[in-house]
C-alpha cells in the first residue's frame, strides 16, 4: 500500500492569431531657439494625431512634451547646440491590413522615430483561461501514468498552486524552443510563425492511496 504525496506541475500553451497592433512613434524636432524647438514639434504632432484619428484606428495616446538640450561639439564635429522637443505616441491599429498605411501616413504627417510595433490579440483573456484548463488536464495525465506505473493508486487534490510561466523564445538541449517543448498538445511546426503564445504551468498535489 503506498502512502504519501504526488507532486506534479502541468504546462499548457495555447497559440492565438494576432487581430491588434501597437505602434508606439514619436514626433521629434530640434531648434536653436526654445521657442522654436516647441513651436516645431506642437505643429508636427497635431499634423500626426489628425491623421491618426481620421484613419479611424482605435486607441490614441500621446505625452507631454520632452525637452533636451543637443551638445555642442568642437572642431573639427562641430555641431550647433539647440533644443530637442519630442511628443511620444500610441496607437492601436484594430485592421492589421492597415498597418503599412498607417505607418506611411504618420511618417508622412511628421512623425520622424518609430520605437517599436507589438501585435497583440484582444482574446488574451479568454485564452489564459483555455491554457489554465489545458495546464490542469496534463497534470492529472501525468499523474495518472506515474501512480500506474508504481502500481499506486491516486486520490484527492490537497494543494494547487500557479506556477510562472515562461514564453521566451530559449532553445533546449534539443533545439526546441522552451515554448514549443511545453506539456501541452502543441507540437513543433504547427502553429504560424505570427501566432501569440500564451501558457499557464500549475502545480498539484495528489495524496497517493
Amino acid at each position: 500500500m503506498h502512502t504519501g504525496l504526488l507532486s506534479i506541475q502541468g504546462t499548457a500553451i495555447v497559440r492565438v492569431e494576432p487581430d491588434l497592433a501597437l505602434i508606439r512613434l514619436a514626433v521629434s524636432r530640434t531648434a536653436p531657439a526654445l521657442a522654436d524647438a516647441f513651436s516645431r514639434v506642437r505643429t508636427a504632432a497635431q499634423n500626426v494625431r489628425a491623421f491618426l484619428i481620421a484613419s479611424g484606428n482605435g486607441e490614441i495616446r500621446s505625452s507631454r512634451i520632452a525637452l533636451h538640450q543637443s551638445g555642442i561639439r568642437p572642431p573639427p564635429y562641430a555641431m550647433e547646440g539647440g533644443y530637442v522637443a519630442t511628443v511620444n505616441f500610441s496607437c492601436v491599429v484594430i485592421d492589421l491590413e492597415a498597418v503599412e498605411s498607417v505607418l506611411t501616413g504618420v511618417v508622412s504627417s511628421g512623425a520622424n522615430r518609430l520605437t517599436a510595433i507589438e501585435f497583440l490579440t484582444s482574446n488574451l483573456q479568454a485564452a489564459r483561461i483555455e491554457a489554465r484548463r489545458r495546464a490542469v488536464l496534463v497534470a492529472q495525465e501525468k499523474a495518472n501514468f506515474y501512480c500506474e506505473a508504481l502500481g499506486a493508486r491516486l486520490g484527492e487534490v490537497v494543494n494547487i498552486s500557479e506556477g510562472d510561466f515562461d514564453a521566451s523564445p530559449r532553445q533546449s538541449e534539443h533545439g526546441q524552443s522552451t515554448a514549443a517543448a511545453a506539456d501541452s498538445d502543441e507540437k513543433l511546426g504547427t502553429f504560424s510563425p505570427s501566432s501569440i503564445p500564451v501558457g499557464a504551468t500549475v502545480n498539484l498535489q495528489f495524496r497517493l492511496l
